[in-house]
């Protein structure tokens, strides 16, 4: 008797493979973003130089935390996906069997 059951664990894997893809080009973004500075004397001689550069700076290390968090998060999803996708492989495996046998376990 043929038994067709399975869950999508490949496509779990590769879904998992992509999120590793975005949160490196996260971290990427991050290294740029922390490497990136706009001192005072950039802005020119005017008044609030110095306050806009630390509101630049203040607003370039939120968006690389960000960024970084974005690829710690990226990293736990593909583990979560490796994770279900091994589930799945055991599912359908004893989902197969107990189908073979028609009878429950």
């Amino acid at each position: 008797m043929g038994v067709d059951l399975g869950y999508d664990a490949d496509g779990l894997r590769q879904g998992g493979r992509e999120a590793l893809g975005a949160g490196a080009v996260a971290a990427g973004a991050a290294g740029i973003l922390r490497g990136a500075t706009c001192p005072a004397a950039a802005l020119g001689v005017v008044a609030g130089a110095e306050a806009l550069a630390a509101a630049l700076a203040r607003s370039r290390d939120a968006h690389a935390a960000l960024a970084e968090q974005g690829h710690t998060d990226h990293v736990d999803l593909d583990a979560r996906a490796g994770r279900a996708a091994g589930d799945g492989d055991g599912l359908t495996t004893s989902s197969a069997a107990v189908a073979r046998t028609g009878a429950p376990r």
